[in-house]
């Protein structure tokens, strides 16, 4: 199964531990933005480069698995997804972005999106839930 992992650029060890994770499980990630990082302050060039890189990474997943908080890529990417029917996985280790209140996003309540709260240390529930997901045949 293909998966993209988005989030904000300062959460790239968390997005490492999640890819690492799911690697070892036998999932294959789309695209690593982590590779390069931060890409704001090159040159137009590149920051088009590795947009469409994104967008491409973002689109050819079968699920996207979006770690809150993210930025305003990360809710970029949600909304690619969510535009081409993806499922979306939201994990966050504070429900708070799950309910009702100022954390939370209308689309985070998508039909197509499921929660999990877990610590990074336990992504067991992360698995579980891509593995249900595989199952269904994305």
């Amino acid at each position: 199964m293909n998966i993209y992992i988005a989030t904000s650029l300062n959460k790239a060890s968390d997005h490492n531990r999640v890819r690492d994770t799911l690697l070892n499980g036998g999932y294959h990630l789309t695209y690593d933005w982590t590779v390069h990082g931060s890409v704001k302050e090159t040159t137009t060039a590149r920051l088009s480069e590795v947009a469409s890189n994104e967008v491409r990474g973002v689109l050819s997943a079968d699920v996207l698995v979006v770690l809150l908080p993210g930025g305003h890529g990360t809710h970029t990417e949600l909304g690619m997804a969510l535009g081409s029917g993806m499922p979306v996985i939201l994990h966050s280790t504070d429900p708070c972005y799950f309910e009702p209140g100022p954390s939370t996003n209308a689309f985070y309540h998508h039909e197509s999106v499921h929660h999990v709260v877990s610590p990074y240390e336990d992504l067991s529930l992360l698995l579980e839930k891509l593995n249900s997901l595989r199952c269904v045949d994305v």
